[in-house]
């Protein structure tokens, strides 16, 4: 999939340096900085022209069209220098198909500031401290050392048929861990990631691999939600950048009653319908917290998903103008459509259908449709931990 911002730009500069006629089967296309900016020069937003952001392909959704159409991708090589190369220079991302391993903490005490925020090193630092990453990477005790920004000394590697020599470029981890045989380095991210680009990986274990004398594991992290995910990856020869390969990959989710600090978030399949308070006009549902169990309950307006009945229908705008209240004993005045117990089904994530016991109408009660957005004084918050009382 092209990349809109990227297009043009990329364009612009394959046309000035007539880059297309270049034979990549016989190697790389070096460009430098100064190049893309002069290409560029005409226009007007820095994401058009400036070479770092034109640069960053983390994701093959990033990749311009001219580097989809070639099966191209870019390598920083020095800096201020690139290289486009031919060939595949993504992996990916495999779903986790395994079970959820439920992980109890040891904290005595939870850790209030991790609630602050919402980034990929705030949970991998928090996955650390509970032990988690521990866990997965069972090679006995781990120090964070190493976080940021370094430089890589100089190496050669292995694309394809070609060979990059690549003289101290930046490179960055989202955290590293030194363990006594061994040097964890973790690249994280806080979104569903289908791919990355290699290099992320690559650099960095080319870097500690030369500058320590341990065995060095490059691991990918997510948070997804209440899951903590993590791949771990190898490379059979350190010197070919596409002999990367997954050793294992496992998601964890906290288990219940540990000391952990989270916001409950309502479990979908745990919302239940209870019964309909019909002076209220209200629906009454509870649900569980995806992470601790905690019981919540909301009460939502049902609203209607018909313009009419076939007959009359029980809301209090009738929608047949030949029936009126008055036209009933006081008996079959009904005030309003009741929801039938046994018809309420689930039909989306949060949504529930419901039909009408009395009349033909049916209608919806929940979260996800525009028309269902029920008023704030009748309803609460499934997740504000307040109790409805019913009648």
């Amino acid at each position: 999939m092209p990349n809109p911002s990227k297009d043009v730009p990329w364009q612009t500069i394959f046309d000035t340096y007539d880059i297309n006629s270049h034979d990549f089967s016989k190697g790389p296309y070096f460009i430098t900085a100064d190049q893309i900016k002069s290409a560029c020069q005409d226009f007007k937003k820095n994401v058009e022209k400036e070479p770092r952001i034109l640069c960053y392909q983390a994701q093959k959704k990033d990749k311009p069209r001219v580097f989809n159409e070639n099966n191209l991708f870019v390598l920083p090589v020095q800096n201020g220098k690139y290289a486009i190369i031919q060939g595949e220079g993504y992996t990916d991302i495999p779903e986790i198909l395994s079970k959820p391993i439920y992980f109890e903490t040891d904290l005595k005490f939870p850790l209030e500031s991790s609630l602050v925020g919402n980034s990929e090193m705030q949970h991998l630092d928090y996955a650390f401290a509970i032990g988690m990453v521990q866990d997965f990477c069972m090679v006995g005790e781990l120090y964070l050392t190493i976080r940021g920004r370094k430089y890589t000394p100089a190496f050669s590697f292995n694309v394809g048929k070609s060979i990059i020599h690549q003289q101290s470029v930046q490179t960055e981890v989202d955290a590293g861990y030194e363990g006594e045989k061994h040097i964890i380095l973790i690249e994280g991210k806080n979104s569903k990631m289908k791919d990355i680009i290699i290099r992320q990986l690559f650099y960095p274990y080319k870097k500690w691999s030369i500058d320590t004398n341990k065995i060095v594991l490059p691991l990918f992290f997510e948070k997804r939600g209440q899951e903590y995910m993590f791949w771990m990856y190898k490379f059979a020869d350190k010197e070919d950048y596409n002999s990367i390969q997954l050793v294992r990959s496992a998601k964890y989710v906290i288990k219940k009653n540990s000391v952990v600090p989270h916001k409950c978030i309502v479990d979908p399949a745990s919302i239940g319908y209870i019964g309909y308070m019909k002076e209220r006009k209200l629906a009454l549902c509870d649900g569980n917290c995806i992470v601790c169990g905690k019981e919540f309950l909301r009460a939502l307006r049902p609203i209607h998903g018909t313009d009419g009945c076939d007959d009359v229908c029980c809301r209090d705008d009738f929608s047949q103008d030949d029936f009126s209240q008055d036209d009933f004993s006081q008996d079959e005045r009904l005030f309003g459509c009741t929801p039938n117990p046994d018809t309420v089904r689930r039909t989306g994530v949060f949504e529930r259908e419901w039909k009408c016991k009395n009349c033909g109408c049916y209608g919806y009660f929940g979260e996800g449709f525009e028309e269902d957005e029920e008023e704030s004084i009748e309803s609460i918050e499934f997740w504000s931990g307040k109790f409805f009382k019913t009648q």
